[in-house]
C-alpha cells in the first residue's frame, strides 16, 4: 500500500528516469520495469491512482480502465468499490491492444460488465477535430507546480491546433475527494482483510498456541506500518457510533462527485488535467504541502469514484523528469480516451525518449 513502493516486501523501487527517485504506487513495480525496457507491458491495480501515478512519474501509459471493464479474479482486493485492473506500456496501441486481451464479462467477478467490447485500437487514427474537452480549473490549483501546469498548458495547445476544443470547467465537489476516499478505501479494505485469516497461507509466527495471540502476532509482524495504520482507521469508520459521520458522509460525497461528472459529459467528450501536482521525488522528500497533499487525491480519486475510465500519458519533462497527462472519459469511453491519447502521441517527440540506465 501506499503511494511511494518503499515498503515492498521485497526492497525499494526506483525510478527509470531516476535513481534516486521514487517511481509512484502501489504499481510502482510495474511503472519502472516497463520504463525501464525490462518488459514490454505490465498490469498493476488502480484504487486511487495507483496504476496512473507510477505511470506519470515513469513517462508511460497506465490506463484505469471503466469499473467492471476488467475481472478482478484473482486480485487481492483493497477498496471493492473502487479497484479496477489496468495495463502500462510503452505506447497507446499497445496499451489499447492489452485492453483487447484483459477485456470482457467474467463469472468469477461480481462487478464484471456485460457491456458490448469494441476494438479498442479501432479508431486510434481518426481526427480529434470537433473534439469538445474540459479542464477542469480544480485540476490547475494551488499544490500543482509551475513545470506540470506549463507542460498541460503545452498539450492543450496541440489539442486545439489538432481542431479540438478546450474549456475551462468545473468540478466543484472534488475538493472533498480526499477526504472522502480515504474513509470509504480504509473501511472497504478492514472489511476485505478480514478474510486473511492466515491459516492457510501468508506470514507465519511459530510457537502460538492461543488463538488472540495468532491473530495479533501475526500482524504485528507480518504488517507494516501503511497497512496497520490503514485497518485501524478503517474499522473506526465503520463502527456504529462513527458510520454516519465518517462512511455514509463519504457516501453521499462520492454521490456529488458522480452527478458532478455526469453534468460534465453532457457538455464535454472528454476531461484532461494533471496526473500528479508535480514530478517523481526522492525518498528524502520532504512533507509535502497540504496544497500538494490535497491535489495528490483531487486529481485521481474522482475517476475511481465515478467507475470512470482514465488514462495518463508522458506531456513532456520538468525537472528532467516525466509529467503526465490525465484523460478523463465517461464510463466505458475508453475507445475515445485512446483516441485523444494517440493524436497527442503521434505528434510529440516523446516516444523517442528513453531513461538512461
Amino acid at each position: 500500500m501506499g503511494s511511494t513502493s518503499e515498503t515492498s516486501g521485497y526492497q525499494v523501487t526506483r525510478n527509470a528516469w531516476n535513481q534516486d527517485k521514487l517511481p509512484g504506487g502501489s504499481s510502482g513495480g510495474s511503472g519502472a520495469t516497463v520504463a525501464g525496457g525490462q518488459v514490454l507491458a505490465a498490469l498493476g491495480s488502480d484504487t486511487g491512482g495507483s496504476v496512473r501515478q507510477p505511470a506519470s512519474y515513469n513517462g508511460i501509459v497506465g490506463m484505469k480502465p471503466s469499473y467492471g471493464r476488467v475481472s478482478r479474479a484473482g486480485v487481492i482486493a483493497f477498496a471493492s468499490s473502487l479497484d479496477q485492473v489496468g495495463p502500462l506500456t510503452r505506447n497507446v496501441h499497445d496499451n489499447a491492444a492489452l485492453l483487447n486481451v484483459l477485456s470482457g464479462f467474467d463469472e468469477l467477478d461480481d462487478a464484471s460488465s456485460h457491456e458490448i467490447l469494441p476494438d479498442f485500437t479501432a479508431k486510434l487514427t481518426d481526427s480529434i477535430k470537433g473534439m469538445k474537452i474540459g479542464l477542469p480549473v480544480e485540476f490547475m490549483g494551488p499544490g500543482v507546480s509551475d513545470g506540470v501546469k506549463t507542460q498541460i498548458l503545452a498539450a492543450v495547445r496541440q489539442f486545439e491546433a489538432l481542431g479540438a476544443h478546450v474549456e475551462e470547467i468545473n468540478l466543484p465537489h472534488v475538493k472533498y475527494a480526499r477526504s472522502a476516499w480515504y474513509v470509504m478505501s480504509y473501511a472497504e479494505a478492514a472489511i476485505n482483510f478480514a478474510n486473511f485469516d492466515h491459516n492457510t497461507s501468508g506470514y507465519r509466527t511459530e510457537n502460538l498456541d492461543i488463538l488472540q495471540d495468532f491473530y495479533t502476532t501475526i500482524r504485528s509482524e507480518g504488517l507494516g506500518e501503511n497497512v496497520k495504520s490503514c485497518l485501524m482507521f478503517g474499522t473506526l469508520a465503520l463502527v456504529p457510533e462513527q458510520y454516519q459521520n465518517l462512511y455514509r458522509k463519504a457516501a453521499q460525497i462520492r454521490t456529488l462527485i458522480n452527478q458532478d461528472f455526469d453534468q460534465i459529459f453532457a457538455k464535454y467528450d472528454l476531461i484532461i488535467g494533471p496526473t500528479t501536482p508535480i514530478v517523481a521525488y526522492g525518498d528524502n522528500y520532504q512533507e509535502p504541502t497540504q496544497a500538494e497533499a490535497d491535489m495528490f487525491d483531487i486529481l485521481v480519486t474522482p475517476a475511481n469514484f465515478a467507475g470512470l475510465p482514465a488514462l495518463s500519458i508522458n506531456a513532456g519533462f520538468s525537472e528532467g523528469l516525466p509529467v503526465g497527462l490525465q484523460i478523463i472519459g465517461p464510463r466505458f469511453s475508453e475507445q475515445k480516451v485512446y483516441q485523444l491519447a494517440y493524436a497527442f502521441e503521434q505528434v510529440s517527440d516523446l516516444l523517442s525518449k528513453y531513461p538512461k540506465l
